[in-house]
């Protein structure tokens, strides 16, 4: 069944495929001969499949959406908070990654500092996000998307993590938008299954690295 053969694709993000099917199997309903119950059967399986898959995938990226964007919100509140800089400065090192911490002790000065730099140039962070549509699933939040330079790097183009390392969420600044990566771990395999030590409003210390990206045509001049 064309619903089963679609799981590979629906659970890893693209569960819209499953309406492919269900359409299938509800245009067979409505024009399969009353006479042959076999295949309105097999047309009501596929329903209640297509249904139960799409859905499934739906409700998981949804809330895998809302933990990766819910994460980097944290970390842009902190950066962005009015609060004097050794109050951010503990914040920021519940966030870090032990290890990353054990060989730059001023790693969370650093996070400061490219932020204060991306302020600059963009305005400051208007608490608001510009996800990709959710009919891709979480799956985009985990890419690096094409053209983007480092801010402050201007020529420096997105290190080769691995894929589900890094987390980027289009943040939403007063003059244009910045992709905000967060980088869990060295960005490598083990950074893939720190993902999921992740937790809705918890502090996880897990991210090794925050930089900061612009799409290499857009101007930065306020």
């Amino acid at each position: 069944m064309l619903s089963l053969l679609l799981i590979l694709i629906a659970l890893p993000g693209l569960w819209i495929v499953q309406l492919v099917p269900l359409l299938l199997a509800v245009f067979t309903l409505m024009t399969v001969k009353p006479g042959k119950k076999r295949g309105r059967i097999l047309a009501v399986w596929a329903i209640v499949i297509s249904l139960a898959i799409g859905s499934c995938s739906f409700t998981m990226h949804q809330g895998m959406r809302g933990v990766l964007s819910g994460t980097t919100e944290s970390i842009l509140s902190v950066l962005s908070s009015k609060i004097a800089d050794d109050e951010k400065t503990k914040s920021l090192r519940a966030w870090a990654w032990p290890k990353a911490l054990e060989k730059d002790e001023a790693l969370t000065t650093k996070w400061m500092e490219r932020y204060a730099g991306v302020v600059a140039k963009f305005g400051a962070w208007t608490e608001a996000f510009e996800l990709p549509s959710i009919l891709y699933g979480s799956t985009p939040l985990l890419m690096a998307p094409e053209g983007l330079v480092e801010i402050g790097s201007e020529d420096a183009k997105p290190p080769s993590w691995t894929m589900g390392s890094a987390i980027w969420t289009p943040a939403v600044f007063e003059n244009g938008i910045v992709h905000v990566v967060l980088v869990l771990g060295e960005g490598d395999q083990k950074g893939v299954e720190s993902l999921g030590e992740l937790r809705p409003g918890e502090e996880s210390p897990v991210i090794g690295d925050i930089r900061f990206f612009r799409a290499k045509a857009e101007s930065t001049d306020p």
